[in-house]
C-alpha cells in the first residue's frame, strides 16, 4: 500500500507524516517514509525552477517510492508526484517548454493511479523550521490548489483522494487500520 500527503508548502505534510509514523509504529505497522526529496535536487538548490529540474524531482521521488515499497508493505510519502506537477503548471502555464511539460504531466498522469490514498491538508502552519529549501514565493497557494485539484479531476484520482480532517495523523492512522492488512 501507498499513500501520500499532499498540499502548498507550509500546510504540515511533514508534520502529519512524522505523527503518523509515530501512530503506526505504537501499533506495530512498519512502513517506510519517503520525505525530503526536493531538497536532494542540484537543481532546485541552485535555484534552477527549470521544468527539468521538476522531472528531475519527479523522477527522484518516483525511485524513493519504489524503493521503499520494494523493502515494506506500506509506503508513506510527505508529498505526492501530483505537487510537483502543479507546481511545474503554475510555473510554465505559458511557457514554450511544451516537450518536458507534456512528459511531466504523462509521468504523473500514469504513476498516480499508483497511489492507494492521497491526503489533502490545506491548514496552514508556516515554514517552521526556516528551510530556505521549502520556501515556495513563486507560486501562490490559491494557483496551487486550483492545478493540484485539476489534476486530480484529470487523472480521475477523486475516488483515492481524501481532505485530512483536524487530526490529521490519527485521521490517517484511522483510514490505515480500517484499509491496510499488515499480514
Amino acid at each position: 500500500m501507498k499513500i501520500a500527503i499532499s498540499g502548498f508548502q507550509g500546510t504540515g505534510k511533514s508534520t502529519i507524516c512524522s505523527g503518523l509514523t509515530f501512530n503506526l509504529k505504537m501499533k506495530s505497522v512498519n512502513c517506510g517514509v519517503v520525505t525530503g526529496i526536493a531538497r536532494g535536487s542540484h537543481l532546485m538548490l541552485s535555484n534552477d525552477f527549470s521544468p527539468l529540474m521538476h522531472l528531475e524531482i519527479i523522477s527522484m521521488h518516483i525511485t524513493a517510492e519504489c524503493r521503499s515499497q520494494f523493502k515494506n508493505r506500506l509506503t508513506i510519502s510527505d508529498r505526492s508526484i501530483l505537487d510537483y506537477v502543479a507546481y511545474a503548471k503554475c510555473r510554465f502555464l505559458s511557457s514554450t517548454d511544451i516537450i518536458e511539460l507534456d512528459a511531466i504531466n504523462e509521468i504523473a498522469r500514469v504513476y498516480s493511479n499508483s497511489y492507494d490514498a492521497i491526503f489533502l491538508t490545506n491548514k496552514f502552519f508556516g515554514n517552521s523550521d526556516n528551510d530556505p529549501a521549502r520556501i515556495v514565493d513563486d507560486v501562490s497557494r490559491e494557483d496551487f490548489d486550483d492545478a493540484l485539484y485539476t489534476l486530480i479531476r484529470d487523472y480521475g484520482l477523486e475516488s483515492r483522494t481524501h481532505r485530512i480532517k483536524e487530526d490529521g495523523a490519527g485521521h490517517i492512522t484511522n483510514w490505515i487500520s480500517e484499509n491496510y492488512s499488515n499480514s
